[in-house]
């Protein structure tokens, strides 16, 4: 689950195009290799994430443009948690307060 608020859209043009192909790691992946461009390289960490798991996403964002991001709309916050709980009374929970600072290892 990604809580973001996005009331500012995608913050960057260059970033909002890539994201457009984010369903498709191969395409984007192979398109960065091709041509890599900041903000890019963003989408496709992204992207790589969908290839594993279900990405939900709680922000300003509708459901469409959600989406078609390759994300889950996420419209309220202690549903999901209750649920995913329910699912599995092993769950963790980790708050990252500034996200952009943390690195994925595969």
């Amino acid at each position: 689950m990604l809580v973001a608020d996005c009331s500012e859209g995608f913050g960057e043009d260059v970033f909002e195009e890539w994201m457009a192909n984010c369903k498709d790691y191969k395409l984007i992946s192979e398109n960065l290799k091709k041509n890599f461009v900041l903000g890019g390289h963003k989408a496709v960490a992204i992207s790589k994430l969908f290839t594993r798991f279900k990405v939900y996403l709680y922000s300003f964002f509708d459901k469409e443009t959600t989406e078609s991001m390759g994300f889950i709309k996420l419209d309220d916050i202690q549903q999901y948690l209750n649920y995913a709980v329910s699912k599995n009374n092993k769950t963790k929970i980790t708050i990252v307060p500034n996200g952009r600072f943390v690195k994925y290892k595969d």
